[in-house]
């Protein structure tokens, strides 16, 4: 997909793909959709830092290679979902 979008239009759809379920949350929570505790996804931030950092380090030349990304992506999108599902759950148990 790098190859056929290139290198700032990658840059560009990883970062929404990383920074778009965190506006969601906040959307459906400003929306009274989700509850307070489903804000709990924001303590995955520092993992959505460390998963987008060598997309934005690299240069156009540079690309980071693949696996260097999956690793970093895998442990962000398990914590986002897993602190979203404990924040549901807390809410129907407190």
């Amino acid at each position: 997909m790098a190859a056929a979008l290139g290198g700032e239009t990658s840059r560009l759809v990883y970062g929404l793909l990383v920074v778009l379920p965190y506006f969601l949350v906040l959307l459906f929570f400003l929306l009274g959709i989700l509850p307070g505790l489903g804000m709990l996804v924001f303590v995955s931030v520092p993992l959505a830092v460390w998963a987008m950092a060598p997309v934005w380090r690299a240069t156009p030349t540079q690309a980071p290679a693949l696996t260097t990304l999956e690793r970093p992506a895998i442990w962000l999108y398990l914590a986002f979902g897993l602190l979203l599902a404990l924040g549901l759950i807390l809410r129907h148990v407190g």
